[in-house]
């Protein structure tokens, strides 16, 4: 069932937010722009992504290459949002005076995508175009699709799109598009050659897409680490450190060096039944059985409808509550607490380092019949870096949990901002979701997986 956008559109149902032509600056003086504005929630200055129940692309004074990343971060960001729905208007052909002809193939994934209507003029173009396709499969002839997002190349950091974060190159341009629970974050880029030197930083301040135009240099030789703000302190938080490379004419995000190590892992997981019922247990080690565990687990989870939410109430109140325990960080006296002790000392002190997060976790969700289990590893920027990542060392440990017929992985410790230093508790419950049910691929630049 193809979904077409209305010609025009004076009011929006619950939900549904209204697409239309910008330009950078944001001017919105006329066609579409101005009805966004004077209706549905645009701002003057800005001129791309959400604001109100209205979506901007720029495509005025841009060229066709340009407007296409822009509506590759649109793609990305309706589809992680999918509890909205975007009513796309004649994007490109308002005021910019491109012809649908040439805008329309662009928005051509949209069309297998339930929450995004289209011009009827788009749809014509869009379905003469699959109509050839086919054509031509059945003579034996290939075609790719012509929109972009069918190439992509990026990295998604979860797979729940609410708070997935997807990060590609596009057309010489760096897209970071973000699920509806980032849109209030901030995201600083630092530009590096190969040796560590910064090329260039810059400071992101948007709701939805930051697309930032790659500087002219070596590309082959350059690394972007992305830091987003989570915390009251105004603190940047490292997410991601990613080379680029350089294949012909052809600039992509470096494929993670641990995912094809960590593919072999996860499918060396046992799934049956006799497994699945070791990781139910209850054990001093995992004291689930005890009643302040299992009162907590199930108030916790008491109206939810899915195990899937089940595992994200976990997750949330393990984050917001618990805090990083620098001071014995520091002092190495973490290392002294027995295992049978650091789920109990986690929910009791509520400080604690990656272990009593993540035996916390386990406990909660074994005790609500969740099969749950630590993942030894070795991360960046844990410890010994050099030895981990050639070796087998592990300085770090992470939650799997089988939910929906699948490991789901959540590193929670990474999730939380609460910090506990210098004998003081400094909170800061704006938790992240990152890495929450995070992709085997955005787990694989940073973690290599050692052990369960």
């Amino acid at each position: 069932m193809r979904n077409i956008t209305p010609n025009i559109i004076k009011n929006l149902n619950k939900n549904e937010v209204f697409v239309f032509e910008s330009n950078l600056q944001g001017d919105h003086c006329g066609g579409n722009a101005k009805v966004a504005l004077e209706h549905f929630g645009a701002k003057i200055g800005v001129g791309v992504g959400m604001r109100g129940d209205s979506y901007a692309i720029p495509a005025q004074y841009l060229s066709l290459s340009q407007i296409s990343v822009h509506i590759t971060a649109f793609i990305q960001f309706a589809a992680n949002t999918p509890n909205k729905h975007f009513l796309v208007t004649n994007i490109g052909c308002d005021v910019a005076g491109y012809k649908p002809e040439e805008i329309a193939p662009l928005f051509e994934v949209c069309s297998k995508m339930g929450n995004v209507s289209l011009p009827i003029v788009f749809w014509k173009i869009i379905d003469k175009i699959e109509r050839k396709r086919k054509y031509k499969d059945s003579t034996g002839e290939i075609e790719q699709p012509v929109c972009v997002i069918q190439n992509y190349q990026g990295i998604k950091t979860s797979y729940y799109p609410h708070f997935s974060i997807d990060v590609q190159i596009q057309g010489g341009y760096l897209v970071v598009s973000t699920g509806i629970s980032n849109r209030h974050i901030s995201l600083c880029t630092i530009i590096k050659k190969g040796n560590g030197s910064t090329v260039e930083k810059d400071y992101i301040d948007g709701a939805s897409n930051y697309i930032k135009k790659l500087p002219l240099l070596n590309l082959s030789d350059c690394i972007i680490d992305l830091y987003f703000q989570k915390d009251k302190r105004g603190l940047y938080y490292w997410q991601l450190s990613v080379p680029v490379e350089v294949n012909g004419d052809v600039v992509k995000l470096s494929p993670p060096p641990f995912y094809n190590h960590n593919l072999s892992f996860i499918n060396n997981i046992p799934t049956d039944n006799v497994f699945l019922k070791s990781k139910l247990k209850l054990t001093a080690v995992v004291p689930g059985a005890l009643a302040e565990f299992r009162q907590l687990a199930t108030k916790l989870t008491k109206y939810d409808s899915s195990e899937y939410n089940k595992l994200l109430s976990v997750h949330d109140w393990v984050a917001k509550n618990i805090f990083y325990d620098y001071d014995s960080l520091y002092d190495g006296s973490y290392k002294n607490i027995p295992l049978e002790k650091t789920a109990i000392m986690a929910l009791r002190s509520r400080k604690c380092v990656c272990q009593g997060y993540t035996d916390l976790s386990i406990a909660l969700l074994r005790s609500i019949g969740m099969p749950a289990m630590g993942i030894c590893c070795w991360a960046y920027g844990e410890g010994d870096d050099e030895g981990g990542s050639n070796g087998n060392d592990s300085n770090h440990i992470f939650t799997a949990a089988f939910c929906d017929n699948r490991w789901i992985l959540c590193d929670i410790t990474w999730d939380s901002k609460n910090r506990y230093e210098n004998d003081s508790f400094d909170e800061d419950k704006k938790l992240s979701h990152t890495y929450f049910d995070s992709t085997l691929k955005f787990m694989s630049y940073s973690h290599k997986f050692i052990s369960y």
